[in-house]
Parts: C-alpha cells; sequence; structure tokens
C-alpha cells in the first residue's frame, strides 16, 4: 500500500558536494531511490548528521497558508511564506503532496499516497539542484563525453538528440561520463547518471547496437 512506511534511512553522498538522509519513506520511494542514486551510497554513514537534504513524511496537521487552491495541474506549485520560513508546495488542496522548504537544510517533505514516489524522486532533482546552486555548482540537463583531455558537453532540452549524438560519439571512440543529467562544479563535470535509455527508435537508427547488446 502507497501509505505504508518502512523503517529504513537511507543516506547518499554525490561526490562530496551534496548529501541527502530519507527517513520513513513508502516502499516504492524506497526502491525508488536505490535504484537511481545507487552510485552514491553513503556506507558509513558518514554524512548522515550534517545532509543537506533531509527527506520525511509530512506531518504538519496546521497550515493553512501552504494549502493549494488549485490541485487540477499535478506540476503546478507556489511559494509560500510560513512562520518566517518560505516553502514549495505541490499538490493538493487539502495537503500538500510535497513541501519543500527552504531553509540551511533543504528539507522535503511528503504525503503518502498512490504514486507519490516519482513525485519525491522529481522534486529531490529539483532540491539536488538548489543545493548545488547555494555551493556554486549546477545540475545540468545534458551529457558529458570525453576523449584524452578533451571532453563535450551536450545541453538542451528533451527531444532534441542529444542521445543520439552520444551514441555515435561512442562509436567513434570517446568515452561515457554521463547521460541526460550531470554535475558540473569548479570546473569540472561529474556523473549523475550512468546509463542511456535506448527505445526501439534507437535501434532502428543504429542497428549496430544489436551487436553491443548482444556482447554484454
Amino acid at each position: 500500500m502507497a501509505g505504508t512506511v518502512t523503517g529504513n534511512t537511507l543516506l547518499f553522498n554525490i561526490h562530496s558536494l551534496v548529501s541527502i538522509k530519507a527517513e520513513g519513506l513508502v516502499p516504492e520511494a524506497d526502491k525508488l531511490l536505490l535504484r537511481h542514486f545507487r552510485l552514491f551510497p553513503d556506507k558509513d554513514g558518514l554524512q548522515g548528521s550534517k545532509a543537506d537534504i533531509l527527506i520525511s513524511q509530512l506531518r504538519h496537521k496546521d497550515m493553512p497558508c501552504l494549502q493549494r487552491r488549485n490541485a487540477r495541474d499535478p506540476s503546478a506549485f507556489q511559494v509560500s511564506k510560513h512562520n518566517g520560513d518560505f516553502f514549495i508546495v505541490f499538490g493538493s488542496i487539502k495537503k500538500p503532496d510535497i513541501l519543500i522548504k527552504l531553509s540551511e537544510k533543504i528539507e522535503l517533505f511528503y504525503t503518502p499516497k498512490k504514486g507519490c514516489a516519482w513525485r519525491i524522486f522529481d522534486c529531490l532533482v529539483l532540491c539536488i539542484q538548489l543545493a548545488l546552486q547555494k555551493k556554486g555548482g549546477m545540475l545540468f540537463h545534458g551529457s558529458v563525453m570525453n576523449q584524452a583531455d578533451k571532453a563535450v558537453l551536450l545541453i538542451g532540452p528533451g527531444g532534441i538528440g542529444k542521445s543520439i549524438l552520444v551514441l555515435n560519439m561512442l562509436k567513434e571512440g570517446w568515452n561515457y561520463l554521463s547521460e541526460d543529467k550531470f554535475i558540473l562544479f569548479d570546473g569540472k563535470a561529474y556523473i549523475f547518471r550512468d546509463y542511456i535509455p535506448l527505445t526501439d527508435y534507437h535501434f532502428d537508427i543504429f542497428p549496430w547496437l544489436y551487436g553491443m547488446m548482444s556482447g554484454l
């Protein structure tokens, strides 16, 4: 059930730039975060007490100024001020689906409900962007390839063909660094995702991909 929460505490440390502590997630969100952030386990738990981002279930019962008036658009949000703190509010009329508290530590609160796992994930990516910006870094929507002392950064909205360029460059001997998203900090690019999503379209225009897949 979406309303059931686990007793797990998840700790992630992204290149020692952003640390995350998540507690009391629904099982679906547990699995989703473990899958998508598998590159960044904080195995020793050294960053848990000073995490940049905290995730937990929303337990605030009386926040009338944080109740959205229009929940028809799931991507809609509003910025509200409550008791001196600023919040980004996503979701429903009676209780926010997601509440992001903007403070020294960024806190993400969620309401357990069906389908909330992907909402938590998407809003966590936003929180990572905000945490990086506070430190002078950025999370980009794009890809990075490198070869010897050269690097190519491909940046732009979805659907413009970045993955096609990445696949072409891989065939030409370039090395994969990150696809879909990457971190830029202090003049260096860092991996954020270690795989390239492929569809039938990619196999149609690049038949040689079948050979690569059969060799795995």
